[in-house]
């Protein structure tokens, strides 16, 4: 019985040290083989479009985010920051505040933009989770643009199906977007498997239209570099964004980088790299 429970004490004290070992580190899917973050800059830097995929509770993915497109500027780059989680009929919040302080003698953060966004109405993860990226964008003088669905464009595509689509995206979404068995799969999951099958058709037929409207959205930057930041599931290339890209281009030319916490299997994700930060405990479980 004793030497039983030391097999499983060492066991479980290598998983810990293995899980500790991972945190931070920067998986290259297709070298296969652990980066440097000085390495991993290199490499977006020479892409068109960045596709940062995150946990959009977890403040460590806002700031790693925030660092990477701090660490781009730092090589002389100015990407276009496509915000998922802002709703497009917010865009004007952005000019508003960057007129505010165009005089300024100093570079500013975006302290007061979340009373411009009424962020505490949008639903979205707190202020202080989410602003690394706005601080970053505004400290750089980047460009910010505002790319979901309004909530009431999501009432009508609830409503109407495809058919609730903005008459300024229908005809180009149209022929781009085609459900997959993979993402009502997922979504099931995200769901704890306890939504009826025409409710998850729903979700899974907006989720996919935002799959469109992102990827117009970057396509739309034309010549300037775009770095996309969203929900995990929107950068899967076999699924997310960068496929419909594919489809807008005839090729996807788009990096796909996932951040994912220790211990999180990410091997049937398809995306081109993976950076591990801590765990932290979720805010919503299947069991609650």
């Amino acid at each position: 019985m004793k030497q039983i429970f030391c097999i499983v004490f060492f066991s479980l004290l290598i998983f810990v040290q293995d899980a500790r070992s991972e945190d931070g580190k920067i998986w290259y899917v297709a070298g296969q083989k652990f980066i440097s973050e000085n390495s991993l800059t290199k490499h977006l830097a020479r892409s068109q479009n960045i596709l940062l995929g995150l946990r959009m509770d977890n403040p460590d993915h806002h700031v790693k985010a925030a660092k990477i497109i701090g660490n781009l500027a730092k090589k002389g780059q100015k990407p276009v920051i496509l915000l998922s989680y802002v709703e497009r009929n917010k865009q004007n919040a952005f000019a508003i505040f960057t007129q505010r302080h165009k005089n300024s003698l100093h570079n500013n953060d975006a302290t007061g933009l979340d009373m411009l966004l009424d962020w505490s109405s949008s639903g979205q993860s707190d202020w202080p989770i989410v602003r690394p990226v706005f601080d970053m964008a505004m400290l750089r003088k980047l460009p910010l643009k505002a790319i979901n669905f309004s909530r009431y464009e999501i009432g009508e595509l609830h409503r109407k199906d495809l058919g609730g689509l903005s008459d300024d995206v229908k005809s180009d979404l149209m022929p781009l977007i085609k459900i997959k068995t993979k993402i009502m799969q997922e979504l099931g999951k995200a769901f704890c498997q306890d939504l009826p099958t025409e409710v998850l058709a729903k979700f899974a037929m907006i989720h996919r239209a935002q799959n469109g409207l992102f990827a117009l959205a970057i396509a739309e930057t034309g010549p300037e570099k775009a770095v996309l930041i969203a929900a995990r599931k929107h950068v899967i290339k076999d699924t997310g964004v960068p496929y419909i890209l594919g489809k807008l281009a005839g090729t996807d030319k788009s990096i796909s980088l996932a951040f994912a916490e220790v211990g999180q299997d990410m091997q049937a994700e398809n995306v081109d790299y993976i950076w591990y930060t801590k765990k932290i405990p979720p805010t919503k479980t299947c069991e609650n």
